[in-house]
C-alpha cells in the first residue's frame, strides 16, 4: 500500500509544482509580453539588435553594389547571422503577417496567445491528477472496478499475470472516467467513490465554464462557438467573437484548478489510504475564494 501511497503523493507534489509554475510564467509572460519587445531579457535584446545590425549592413553593401548586366543580386553568403532562435526574422514575419490583416498593432499583441497556452495547460495537468487519483483509489482498492462489464478470455490470457490484468483495468477505468466533463467527473468521485471533495457549488460552475472556454481554446482558435453558448447559456456573447480576455478571469480559474487538485488530493488521501489532515502536505481550501469575489463573475 505504501508505494502506492508514496507515488499519489509525489504526483500531488508534482501537480502543484506545474499549478504554481503556471502561474509564475502567466505574471512573466504578461510583463514581457508589455511594448513588445522592451521588455524581454537583455541578453535577447542584444541578439536582436545585433541581427539588426548585420542585415543593415548587408543592405547598404546590396545598395552601394555597381550594377552588373544582369541586374544585382542580394546574395546571403558571407552574412553570419547569431546562433540561436532567429527572433528578429520571427518579429519581422509577425508584422508582415499582421499588415495583410490590416492591423499592424496585432503582431506583437500576445493576450490571446498567453490566455490560450495558460488556460490550456492548466486543464491538461488537473485532468491528468484526477486520473491518477482514479488510479491510486483502484490500487488501493480494486473491488471499487466491480461491474457487470465482460472482459474477453483473449485479453485476460493476453496479459499473462494478474498484476499486468489489475493494470490494463485500472488503465480503462481511468480512460473511460477521463471523457466525462469535469463536473460530470467531480460527480463520480463524490456519488460512485464516495469522495467528500467539499467544493461549493459556485466553484464548479465557474470550473464548468472555464472548461468550455478551454474547448473554444483548443478546437475554435479562440472563439466563441454556438456550442460554447449552448453549453454555457451565455447571451451576451456572439458567435465568432473572440473570447474576451481578462487577467483576473485567467488568474482566478488556474486559482480554482489548483484548490480543484487539492480537494482530490485530500479526498482520496482520506478515504483510500485513511490519512489524517496532519499527515498531509498542507492543500488549499475553496474558502479562501470568496463566492462574492467580483473577479470570478462569468460576465
Amino acid at each position: 500500500m505504501e508505494p502506492v501511497w508514496e507515488r499519489y503523493w509525489h504526483q500531488f507534489l508534482n501537480f502543484e509544482l506545474v499549478l504554481n509554475q503556471t502561474k509564475l510564467w502567466f505574471a512573466i509572460e504578461k510583463e514581457l509580453a508589455k511594448d513588445f519587445p522592451k521588455h524581454i531579457p537583455q541578453a535577447l535584446l542584444t541578439k536582436l539588435d545585433l541581427t539588426f545590425d548585420i542585415l543593415s549592413n548587408a543592405i547598404e553593401v546590396y545598395r552601394k553594389s555597381p550594377l552588373s548586366p544582369e541586374g544585382k543580386t542580394f546574395r546571403k553568403e558571407g552574412i553570419k547571422l547569431p546562433t540561436g532562435p532567429n527572433i528578429f526574422m520571427e518579429y519581422i514575419s509577425c508584422k508582415g503577417a499582421a499588415l495583410k490583416l490590416d492591423d499592424i498593432d496585432k503582431s506583437t499583441n500576445f493576450e490571446m496567445l498567453i490566455f490560450q497556452r495558460n488556460i490550456i495547460t492548466a486543464f491538461a495537468h488537473v485532468d491528468a491528477f484526477l486520473s491518477d487519483s482514479v488510479r491510486a483509489a483502484c490500487e488501493a482498492r480494486p473491488e471499487i472496478m466491480k461491474s457487470s462489464k465482460k472482459i474477453e478470455w483473449e485479453t485476460v490470457l493476453s496479459c499473462g499475470q494478474w498484476n499486468t490484468l489489475m493494470h490494463f483495468l485500472i488503465e480503462e477505468y481511468a480512460n473511460k472516467f477521463s471523457w466525462r466533463t469535469l463536473t460530470e467527473r467531480v460527480a463520480y468521485l463524490r456519488e460512485q467513490l464516495g469522495l467528500d471533495m467539499g467544493i461549493p457549488e459556485w466553484a464548479l460552475s465557474y470550473l464548468d465554464e472555464a472548461e468550455n472556454v478551454r474547448h473554444i481554446m483548443v478546437h475554435n482558435g479562440g472563439n466563441v462557438s454556438q456550442t460554447y453558448l449552448e453549453r454555457t447559456g451565455r447571451t451576451d456573447l456572439a458567435i465568432g467573437q473572440p473570447y474576451p480576455i481578462t487577467t483576473s478571469y485567467l488568474g482566478r480559474r488556474i486559482e480554482l484548478i489548483h484548490h480543484l487538485g487539492a480537494a482530490a488530493y485530500r479526498a482520496v488521501a482520506a478515504k483510500f489510504f485513511n490519512k489524517t489532515d496532519e499527515e498531509c502536505p498542507k492543500t488549499k481550501e475553496f474558502g479562501e475564494l470568496p463566492e462574492q469575489d467580483p473577479s470570478l463573475k462569468k460576465v
